[in-house]
């Protein structure tokens, strides 16, 4: 089982449509950053409830930051790419400060037809002491691309390009938002008796991975829980007919029940 697990795992590349942006210049300015355990500061300044929430809700994600923005990130179309990471939606949780740099990386991926996401508020001032008025000038000139001569108050959307920007009040209001312009891509949406009970309990306790090897999307789904799960669920893979493969035993079924979601379902294209 971990032979075969593993080894696809490492097959193709990633596919998360979402990444959330690294607050780093918040955690140094509030903790500084001697014999600062970075990780564990940065889980206590975010919490889990957002992360916990996409997943919950289908959706996994990437975490990028500062650097990756500034040095790695490309604008191709409406997507922000990352090495192999290619991003739609960007969530940006609640930041005071940002380099300017990227916010103006942020700018240029929505006006391109992305979507950027800032939780309650919008950064106000670059990061440092060094250049630090003059940083903060070129991103409240960045920050002008966002809201235009207005504030952007929580609850506030505003197009940019051909994309949008959002102001989300909570973690509730960024799902809103989200599942508005993209597919959930894993959701389970049935699952023992149907009960809302049984489905905030399987949503909870099954997690799933999605990779892509050239035309072949893979999706890796681990029940954590001490109960067998009876799930429907529906994949963001286009109408495609689907495999089960049995990482124990190395078996392929092919001889599965499944639908297609119409158009009508609001669903989007994904098999079920």
């Amino acid at each position: 089982y971990i032979q075969r697990t593993a080894a696809l795992l490492q097959q193709g590349v990633s596919v998360n449509p979402i990444a959330v942006y690294l607050p780093l210049a918040d955690v140094f300015a509030k903790y500084g950053s001697g014999a600062l355990h970075i990780d564990e500061e940065l889980e206590k300044h975010l919490g889990r409830e957002l992360f916990d929430e996409l997943r919950r809700a289908g959706y996994d994600f990437d975490l990028i930051n500062d650097r990756a923005l500034e040095r790695d990130a490309k604008v191709d179309g409406d997507r922000l790419r990352v090495g192999a990471g290619a991003y739609s939606v960007v969530i940006v949780p609640g930041v005071r400060f940002m380099p300017p740099e990227s916010l103006e990386r942020l700018a240029e991926f929505a006006e391109s037809g992305g979507v950027v996401i800032f939780i309650e508020r919008l950064p106000e001032a670059a990061p440092g002491i060094a250049q630090q008025q003059e940083r903060t000038a070129r991103l409240r000139t960045a920050l002008r691309k966002f809201r235009g001569d207005r504030e952007l108050a929580p609850g506030e959307t505003a197009s940019l390009g051909s994309g949008k920007v959002v102001v989300a009040r909570d973690h509730a209001a960024v799902l809103s938002d989200i599942r508005a312009g993209l597919q959930p891509d894993c959701l389970i949406i049935e699952a023992g008796g149907n009960s809302e009970e049984e489905l905030q309990f399987a949503r909870a306790n099954v997690g799933f991975l999605h990779r892509r090897l050239g035309s072949a999307d893979f999706y890796f789904l681990s029940n954590i829980s001490n109960h067998a799960q009876k799930l429907q669920v529906q994949f963001a893979a286009g109408q495609r007919k689907p495999q089960r493969w049995d990482p124990e035993m190395g078996d392929c079924d092919v001889s599965l029940v499944y639908s297609f979601p119409s158009a009508r379902d609001g669903t989007g294209q994904g098999t079920t």
